[in-house]
């Protein structure tokens, strides 16, 4: 162990030799896995490469705050063979222990501790762990520039609250020597983003974390309200069955379960938003638009109860194959369900093409129902939480048909059916990539 005589406490100097910034390729890397919330490991292992290779260290680590534990862990090392990481990796600190180690009296700059071995009364057990050099623990310190085995640099991070979230930690400089502060000011910068990135991460994760818990009350929503409609729905052909009751019992009735199927395809439909906003489909499969499109319609006829509905499709006679998931279903329903939604009186019929044009498949569907105005159009597809919207045309429907589009890399377009005439009705194109 250190002598306890040894020389005078050294503090980090700026008046000395400039060091260079790591080149501007590490930094941006850095920046660019926290922009993208990577998984903070591997983040945290190229920050104490960036720092060793740039700033001369031989043995480093970086931990952070557990919440579910309120335990400070150890999550990357640099410089330790895989035996002792694993060890590294059980060690687990207290916040009492932090503060007990890292006193005031210890601070060097705003966020960044220097703890020598004279300064400690006795050291843990777990300290000798990041000795890299122990014939060297009972050396003195030959002046007070020169580095202790048992010494150790902390850089302490914080929420934006002030609250110890994670430390990055010297525990050997290359040369043996105390690095200096321009050093030091540099590595707490690396330290800095380390913290932003873990404050990413937990943003992320609540943010996830609220999504499931959004869509679990939206399962139970929707469940609830199908238990709902179907004693209605039941006592409606009940109803029918019944000689004596009058027309306009009949349409009151009819009319309520009307509605409340109207409710519940809302539900469903935000459900479904909700799936196709917050994953990207790893399963994609070659699927049919001729399937689809008479799967769909079919669906559409048994969704429109109060109109007749009629599909005129002109189906080619070969395969259209587009990458696609289950989720192609409900784009296709969603814009038959708003052609009918647009159309006055009791019969719906609505005409279907698709047009083979070199890589992609166009599918056109074309009613006879209100016309969109121009200044309308591109607002109908819009994120409903965006403020673009319309709620007298712009539905979740419409809206997820185009998510749902953007999905497969294609897009959702309107235009009139009859451009430069006074007919009415709308044309939707779909422009689907063929599938390879």
């Amino acid at each position: 162990m250190a002598d306890p005589q040894t020389p005078a406490r050294r503090v980090p100097s700026a008046d000395e030799p400039s060091v260079k910034a790591p080149p501007a390729a590490d930094l941006l890397d850095i920046v660019t896995s926290i922009l993208r919330v990577e998984p903070l490991e591997q983040l945290f292992d190229r920050i104490l490469t960036t720092v060793a290779r740039n700033y001369n260290m031989k043995g480093m680590s970086l931990g952070t705050l557990d919440e579910s534990t309120g335990l400070y862990s150890h999550k990357a090392s640099y410089g330790y063979p895989p035996d002792v990481v694993k060890r590294i990796r059980n060690v687990a600190y207290t916040y009492d222990r932090m503060k007990s180690d890292l006193k005031d009296e210890f601070r060097i700059s705003r966020g960044c501790y220097y703890v020598r071995v004279e300064d400690t009364a006795m050291a843990y057990d777990d300290d000798f762990l990041f000795v890299l050099q122990p014939d060297q623990l009972n050396e003195p310190r030959p002046s007070p520039e020169d580095w202790h085995q048992l010494d150790y640099i902390d850089f302490v991070m914080t929420d934006k609250n002030g609250k110890w979230i994670g430390w990055l930690e010297i525990t050997e400089p290359g040369d043996g020597k105390v690095p200096s502060k321009e050093v030091l000011d540099r590595i707490e910068i690396l330290s800095n983003l380390a913290a932003v990135a873990i404050e990413n991460s937990r943003m992320y994760q609540e943010a996830v974390d609220s999504m499931n818990e959004s869509k679990h009350y939206v399962d139970l929503i929707t469940h609830e309200m199908n238990n709902m409609v179907r004693p209605l729905e039941h006592l409606t052909k009940e109803l029918r069955g019944v000689t004596e009751l009058d027309s306009k019992a009949m349409d009151i009735a009819l009319n309520m379960v009307a509605i409340t199927k109207s409710m519940r395809g809302l539900i469903e439909t935000v459900k479904r938003y909700s799936e196709a906003r917050s994953t990207r489909s790893i399963t994609l499969r070659q699927i049919d638009l001729r399937d689809v499109i008479r799967r769909t319609s079919e669906t559409a006829k048994r969704e429109i109860t109060q109109k007749q509905f009629a599909v005129n499709f002109m189906q080619p006679p070969n395969e259209c194959r587009v990458m696609a998931d289950d989720l192609i279903n409900d784009m296709f329903l969603h814009l038959f369900l708003d052609s009918a939604r647009r159309t006055n009186g009791h019969y719906v019929t609505v005409d279907v093409d698709i047009d083979d044009v070199y890589d992609v498949y166009t599918v056109s569907i074309s009613d006879r129902g209100s016309t969109i105005p121009q200044d309308m159009r591109e607002r109908i597809f819009a994120d409903p939480g965006s403020g673009m919207g319309d709620l007298k045309f712009s539905e979740v429907g419409l809206s997820l048909a185009a998510l749902v589009a953007k999905r497969y890399d294609g897009i959702v377009s309107a235009r009139d059916r009859h451009p430069g005439t006074d007919a009415l009705g709308m044309s939707f194109e779909i422009s689907l990539p063929k599938a390879k």
